[in-house]
């Protein structure tokens, strides 16, 4: 951030200025859809500011990342004040990015996934596919199913592996998968709030990784960051997480080592703590619906990333693209809960056809009723998690979807990608 920005103006003076903008404009009304986007792009500018950029990217990824949601905003009802600071923010980040190419040596925007392999994009990552040499073939076709577990002195004790897997996102596509147990996503934690928790953790991957707790209150020390608060586990060796489980709600685990990589490639899971008092009335149906996306090339897989020549092409909700996503079967009258987790690095607008829904919680913290919304559309940006619930009062075949169309197709065909049926029944 110490470069000469356009005009004589700095870097860093430029993400001030540009901060300024932001704060100004989260002052200003306007949707929750753009809220939460401007919300992201706040923490990332903080993240820069301080220079610092997420595990795995880069300043220009970033800056793209962030140009991206507001081109995604500019299509969005606002104020003329906001849509002037709006474009004075656009245009001042397109100066940055114009700035930044040369001397980051960005590539030919027409340079092939073969001309890129063994490259260095600027985060350190090498942009070779996921190597699948002797990787065996996934033994399970579905992720996120409940991980059993035994007691040892009160402590529920979890027994995981990270390792690949060839999987299968449609019945003729697969991706080489990193995975927790085999499958993706990988198998789902579900305990009580309070519970005593242990994970024995087997990394059978070719590199280091670790396991980050995503929302949950755990002790420093077992928060899975390398560097920062634990060595990462290498190859072959093993690690013991252990906390208590708190506080009741949607959560997640990932890795957190070369993340851009390891998580773009499957290493993901739910991670669900019921309270300690049950609810009252429970839903009928709970499922759990985690977005992310791949990038297949010639069959092979790479990870797919927000920047340029690494723009994912299949989509998938629980591990699949549609139509190979699961369909969730309901009867008329029953109260429905979806638990939606954005794992990827793209924002989803997930729409529900037939009904509208209720956003009950986010990121594992209960709305109260007086403040929750009826909503047919919600935008899921990436570690974002909520819980939705709709009564099924329509019967018939109904679809939920992302509203970025494009992210409802399989390498450019429509239909695909990020869509489910919902079936409700008599």
């Amino acid at each position: 951030m110490d470069g000469m920005g356009s005009g004589g103006m700095d870097m860093m003076t430029m993400m001030q200025n540009m901060r300024a903008m932001m704060d100004s404009m989260m002052n200003m009304e306007m949707s929750d859809n753009m809220r939460a986007m401007m919300e992201v792009m706040r923490g990332m500018m903080n993240m820069m500011m301080s220079g610092e950029v997420m595990p795995g990217m880069d300043m220009m990824t970033m800056l793209q990342n962030m140009h991206a949601m507001m081109d995604s905003m500019m299509s969005m009802e606002m104020s003329d004040d906001m849509r002037a600071e709006m474009e004075a923010m656009r245009g001042m980040m397109g100066m940055m990015t114009g700035d930044m190419m040369p001397e980051m040596g960005m590539m030919s925007p027409t340079a092939t996934p073969e001309a890129m392999a063994g490259m260095d994009m600027g985060g350190g990552h090498s942009m070779e596919p996921i190597s699948n040499v002797g990787v065996p073939a996934a033994t399970e076709n579905l992720g996120g199913q409940p991980l059993e577990y035994r007691l040892e002195d009160g402590v529920k004790v979890f027994d995981l592996r990270a390792e690949p897997v060839l999987w299968n996102i449609l019945d003729d596509v697969a991706v080489t998968a990193w995975t927790y147990n085999g499958t993706v996503p990988g198998p789902m934690i579900r305990v009580t709030e309070g519970d005593r928790v242990r994970i024995n953790f087997t990394n059978n991957l070719p590199e280091p990784t670790t396991i980050h707790w995503h929302g949950l209150n755990v002790p420093n020390v077992m928060d899975g960051v390398p560097g920062v608060t634990q060595e990462a586990v290498q190859p072959g060796e093993t690690f013991v997480y252990e906390f208590e489980a708190r506080p009741a709600g949607t959560f997640m685990y990932h890795s957190h080592f070369d993340s851009d990589v390891q998580v773009s490639v499957g290493l993901y899971a739910p991670f669900i703590i019921d309270p300690a008092q049950p609810e009252e009335p429970t839903p009928d149906v709970d499922v759990t619906l985690m977005f992310s996306e791949w990038r297949v090339i010639n069959g092979q897989t790479y990870p797919a990333m927000p920047m340029a020549e690494a723009e994912p092409n299949y989509f998938t909700i629980n591990g699949h693209a549609f139509p190979a996503t699961e369909t969730i079967t309901v009867q008329r009258g029953q109260r429905v809960r979806l638990r939606l987790i954005g794992i990827g690095q793209f924002i989803h607008p997930m729409h529900l056809h037939g009904m509208p829904f209720e956003v009950v919680a986010i990121d594992g913290y209960p709305v109260p009723e007086s403040a929750r919304q009826m909503r047919d559309t919600l935008s899921v940006a990436p570690g974002e998690r909520y819980d939705i619930e709709f009564v099924a009062t329509e019967l018939g075949t109904w679809m939920f979807h992302c509203h970025i169309l494009h992210h409802v197709t399989n390498d450019g065909v429509e239909p695909g990608g990020l869509a489910l049926v919902i079936n409700v029944v008599e």
